[in-house]
């Protein structure tokens, strides 16, 4: 369960409290991920730099499948994974079938060797997917986005294009199709009501309406919360996570930590 937002930063000076980003050059793509969880669920650990073969990448651990939602590469490469709940398409109901299924945590490692969208698509879209629940899995560049989406019936390619504007994705256990509308008429609205994309993009991450907390973008319900915020900053010459946990449901923001990486020579962005 996450929702994930993207936007191009001309003038790139983030404005969130306790953002590091500030006084950052021009051209910066700006995603940002709020994770929803179970309650139960551990919490994650902030992140760490890994290689991945030729690659060095950024990325929070998730400590039970020692995978992770949300990466970040040294050739500017960003992948995000997204729960599916589908009309008809039911998750595991049963331990002994669940135990079956390789954790979708799994699937971004997998891919952090590689050099920019249209691979992550292409070998994501190999994946079996009836070893995994079902999942949406995006792949974001300075100028591409690339999104794949599987069913465990099928692994269908959704998009692999040119990012030309904002671009928003969203999940939820009660059903994608419950939350969707809402949250993307919400960032439609920040957008045209902000003269800084960035301010609407903290705006719209931060949000939650008072009478339907188990919609909002800022979620909160009584089995789940939204747990942490993750802010990846890929620019001309480097990328940049920063990790944030919440450990409440309010906009008040603990144990952050940045890492940042420069673009390996051969992939800096010209």
């Amino acid at each position: 369960m996450c929702t994930v937002s993207v936007i191009r930063c001309e003038t790139a000076a983030p404005r969130s409290s306790g953002d590091s980003s500030r006084g950052e050059s021009p051209k910066l793509l700006r995603i940002v991920c709020n994770r929803d969880e179970k309650l139960v669920r551990t919490e994650a650990l902030p992140p760490v730099c890994r290689k991945y073969r030729d690659r060095t990448a950024i990325l929070p651990i998730d400590p039970i499948s020692r995978g992770t939602w949300i990466g970040v590469n040294d050739a500017g490469l960003a992948l995000c994974l997204l729960n599916a709940t589908l009309s008809g398409v039911q998750e595991p109901t049963s331990a002994a079938h669940a135990r079956l299924l390789r954790s979708r945590g799994d699937i971004i490692p997998s891919l952090l060797d590689c050099e920019n969208v249209g691979e992550a698509i292409d070998r994501a879209a190999s994946l079996d997917p009836r070893e995994f629940p079902p999942f949406r899995l995006i792949a974001i560049s300075l100028t591409h986005v690339g999104v794949i989406a599987s069913d465990r019936v099928a692994v269908r390619v959704r998009k692999c294009q040119p990012l030309r504007g904002p671009f928003m994705a969203t999940s939820s256990s009660l059903g994608d199709e419950l939350v969707d509308p809402v949250r993307r008429e919400l960032f439609s609205e920040c957008l045209r009501q902000a003269a800084d994309p960035c301010e609407a993009q903290d705006r719209f991450h931060s949000h939650q309406w008072p009478d339907r907390r188990h919609v909002s973008v800022l979620m909160a319900r009584p089995d789940a919360r939204t747990v942490s915020r993750t802010i990846v900053q890929i620019g001309r010459d480097h990328v940049r996570m920063t990790y944030r946990s919440l450990p409440e449901v309010q906009a008040s923001m603990t144990a952050t930590k940045t890492l940042t990486l420069e673009l390996s020579p051969s992939e800096a962005v010209p």
